[in-house]
């Protein structure tokens, strides 16, 4: 009886995680998915309202990528949202890096979409999205930014809940049943 138990376990924390996951992305609705083209630029005007609830900004990038190495760098990537008078409401940084398992050169293609930041909107105006991507080893192919309004914020509940059952599925696996004599 413990083993199926665990493995219900098991699957129903790898279910929540993969939830917890998909929502945050993908909640809400769409507001705009624009496609972006050369390698930085802005767009402008964004209009953006407080009834919009929070809007989550994503970055959504597809590339080719030869992986010759251990450890590769594809891009960085770079976007800022200033507000009304050019205050700066959020800018973010990163790089995508990627990775192989074995000695073989490897050639791939891959889409990623980045979270970039989630905002409440305080005043209503226009807005203005400035972004770079520097491409590393990759050779980028596509390139969108999507923008989402009224999206549920992370759901740590369901996460800790995720946490705990993989945690008792893995405990029950591992338990060692009294030997009879």
């Amino acid at each position: 009886m413990r083993k199926p138990l665990a493995v219900i376990l098991l699957l129903l924390s790898i279910g929540m995680f993969g939830w917890v996951g998909y929502d945050y992305q993908n909640s809400g609705g769409a507001l705009m998915q624009v496609d972006l083209a050369g390698s930085h630029g802005s767009l402008k005007p964004i209009e953006l309202k407080p009834d919009m609830g929070q809007i989550r900004f994503l970055l959504n990038v597809s590339y080719e990528i030869d992986i010759l190495e251990q450890d590769v760098s594809a891009y960085e990537y770079e976007a800022a949202l200033s507000g009304l008078r050019g205050k700066i409401i959020f800018r973010e940084a990163g790089s995508q890096r990627e990775k192989r398992d074995d000695n073989t050169p490897q050639s791939e293609n891959r889409s990623v979409s980045h979270v970039l930041k989630t905002i409440e909107v305080s005043e209503t105006g226009a807005y203005e999205l400035a972004w770079t991507v520097t491409p590393d080893a990759a050779r980028i192919t596509e390139l969108s930014m999507t923008l989402r309004e009224h999206v549920r914020p992370f759901q740590t509940g369901y996460f800790i809940a995720g946490l705990i059952c993989f945690g008792l599925g893995f405990l029950i696996l591992r338990q060692r049943r009294p030997r009879s004599r």
